[in-house]
């Protein structure tokens, strides 16, 4: 949640929550296999997924590259 807070005025970043017990075929569509999965969508739609450790530090690293 600080992570996503903390995005809310960036225009660049869409964050985007799924619930892949209510969600299965999202879930199956991106790839998710495990919890929490984050995962980082270039431009081009390739996704990147995101495998350091879950704090805000990290994932703001993770986004800024």
């Amino acid at each position: 949640e600080a992570f996503t807070d903390g995005q809310k005025d960036n225009k660049s970043i869409e964050v985007v929550k799924i619930n892949c017990q209510e969600q299965p075929a999202e879930a199956e569509k991106a790839g998710v296999e495990g919890f929490p999965t984050v995962i980082l969508y270039d431009e081009s739609g390739k996704p990147k997924i995101f495998e350091d450790e879950r704090t805000v530090a990290a994932l703001q690293r993770f986004v800024a590259q």
